[in-house]
C-alpha cells in the first residue's frame, strides 16, 4: 500500500504503525529534496490548468476515463499502468499520475509529447503551490501537535530534523500562543463533509467544533497598483520594500499573515500569497475571515 501526503500526516501514521502494536512494516520514501539516495519508490506527475482535460485524454492509452472528483483509477499510458488522482486546483479537470519511480522518464516523455500540441508547459515546485490560489485550498496548515499533554508521546517520538521541528513560521502575525496559529477542518473548509451518522475517531470533537463560529474560506486580490509600487521600489533609489516572488510569494512555511479591515482591526488570517497567471491581476492570497 502506498499512502501519498504531506509530511505531518505521513509522521502521524508512521507514528501509530510503529507504536500501537500493529503487525506492519513501514518504509517512508522522502520527497526528492531530502532523499539521500537519489531516486523514490514512486514518481508523481501533475497536469493543471485550462487544458488539463486535453492533455490527460491525449495521454491515456484508448483515451481517459469519466473519474468522479478526488476519486482515483488506474489508466494506460503508452503500455504502462499508473494510478490517477482526478483533482483540479483551478476548477479544471486537472489530474495527479503516480507509479513505479523505474517509468519515470517514460511517462514524463508521454506527457510532454500530450501537452504539445496544447502549448503545455514543464513547472516544477514553486508553479506547483502556485495552483491553489483560486480555490484557497491549504496545503500545509500548521499541525495541531505543539500544545497538549496527550501528544506529548508523539512530539517526544519526532525526531529534531523532522518537518514539524524545522518548519518556519513566518508572516505579520504575530503571538506568543501556538494555538493562535492552528486551523481546524471547518477552518479549512471541510466541514461540508462531516457526516454524524455513524460512529469515527474524533466524532466527538468534531461535533462540538461544528457548534462554534467558524471563519470564512475566501481569497483576497492585492491592490493592483500597491503590487506594481512594491515590484518598482526594487529600481533605483529609495525606500525598498520586500521583493514579491513570482510565482509563489511565501517566505516562510507555513506562513501566516495578519488581515485588518480599513479601521485597522483584524478580521482574519492569510495564509498563502503568490501570483495567479489565470487571473493575471497582481498577487492572490487565501485567508480565513472570522
Amino acid at each position: 500500500m502506498c499512502w501519498v501526503s504531506g509530511m505531518p500526516i505521513l509522521n502521524w501514521v508512521h507514528f501509530h504503525g510503529q507504536t500501537g502494536g500493529y503487525n506492519v512494516s513501514m518504509r517512508m520514501d522522502h520527497a526528492s529534496a531530502f532523499n539521500k539516495s537519489g531516486r523514490r519508490t514512486h514518481y508523481r506527475f501533475q497536469i493543471e490548468g485550462p487544458n488539463a482535460g486535453k492533455v490527460f485524454n491525449a495521454l491515456v492509452d484508448g483515451g481517459a476515463p469519466e473519474i468522479a472528483f478526488f476519486r482515483c483509477a488506474k489508466v494506460k499510458i503508452g503500455g504502462h499502468e499508473a494510478t490517477v488522482l482526478r483533482h483540479g486546483m483551478t476548477g479544471h479537470i486537472g489530474v495527479e499520475i503516480f507509479g513505479p519511480y523505474e517509468q519515470l522518464e517514460t511517462i514524463r516523455a508521454a506527457i510532454i509529447i500530450a501537452g504539445k500540441p496544447f502549448e503545455m508547459r514543464q513547472g516544477g515546485t514553486r508553479a506547483y503551490f502556485s495552483s491553489i490560489y483560486e480555490s484557497g485550498w491549504i496545503a500545509y496548515p500548521l499541525p495541531a501537535i505543539y500544545t497538549g499533554e496527550e501528544l506529548r508521546a508523539y512530539r517526544e517520538w519526532l525526531s529534531a530534523d523532522s518537518w514539524e521541528g524545522n518548519i518556519q513560521l513566518a508572516g505579520s502575525l504575530q503571538s506568543s500562543n501556538i494555538e493562535d496559529y492552528y486551523l481546524t477542518p471547518c477552518d479549512l473548509g471541510y466541514g461540508r463533509l462531516l457526516k454524524f451518522d455513524r460512529d469515527f475517531i474524533g466524532r466527538a470533537a468534531l461535533e462540538r467544533m461544528d457548534k462554534l463560529p467558524k471563519r470564512q474560506k475566501v481569497t483576497l486580490v492585492w491592490n493592483h497598483e500597491d503590487v506594481l509600487k512594491v515590484m518598482g521600489s526594487q529600481l533605483g533609489y529609495g525606500p525598498r520594500y520586500k521583493a514579491i516572488e513570482f510565482p509563489h510569494a511565501g517566505y516562510g512555511w507555513p506562513q501566516m499573515d495578519e488581515v485588518r479591515d480599513r479601521g485597522g482591526n483584524p478580521i482574519g488570517i492569510s495564509v498563502h500569497c503568490g501570483y495567479s497567471n489565470n487571473e493575471g491581476e497582481g498577487t492572490l492570497t487565501g485567508y480565513y475571515q472570522r
